[in-house]
């Protein structure tokens, strides 16, 4: 479980691996407080089609730097949205992205449903796909974590 809170600028992570519950904080700063330097914008991107992930048309984007490639599709059909993931703005887009009006679609509707990013320096990669969509009452603890 990832909890977003832009008021004290964290994200935290809730996880379970087997018995044990571990909980992450993450710094995170505000997107519109957040100052982008060129060098960060210094990605490629391009769009890479679609595919069907529970059920969802989902839109691919390929972003890719020195560091490694990074793989997002998400959707727009979707009850829910993740729209903190892609809640940057135009000056944090990447230099050839060609579309700001994406921006505004992704800061509103978008769900993302896969997240796939190959590290070009370690040769390691990470994979998240979503595994259901479904409503449920989720209730826990922070002194568990």
């Amino acid at each position: 479980m990832m909890v977003f809170d832009f008021k004290s600028e964290a994200m935290v992570m809730f996880s379970h691996y087997g018995d044990q519950k571990m909980g992450m904080v993450t710094k995170l700063k505000a997107p519109s407080k957040t100052q982008i330097k060129d060098a960060d914008r210094n990605y490629k991107y391009k769009e890479i089609g679609t595919k069907t992930i529970l059920g969802y048309e989902c839109y691919g984007i390929e972003l890719e730097n020195n560091e490694g490639k990074a793989i997002l599709y998400f959707t727009l059909d979707a009850p829910v949205n993740f729209s903190a993931f892609f809640a940057f703005s135009g000056k944090a887009a990447p230099k050839g992205f060609s579309d700001p009006q994406l921006f505004d679609i992704l800061k509103e509707e978008a769900l993302l449903m896969e997240l796939e990013f190959i590290s070009e320096r370690k040769k390691q990669s990470m994979k998240m796909t979503a595994i259901s969509l479904e409503e449920k009452q989720t209730s826990f603890h922070k002194k568990d974590y």
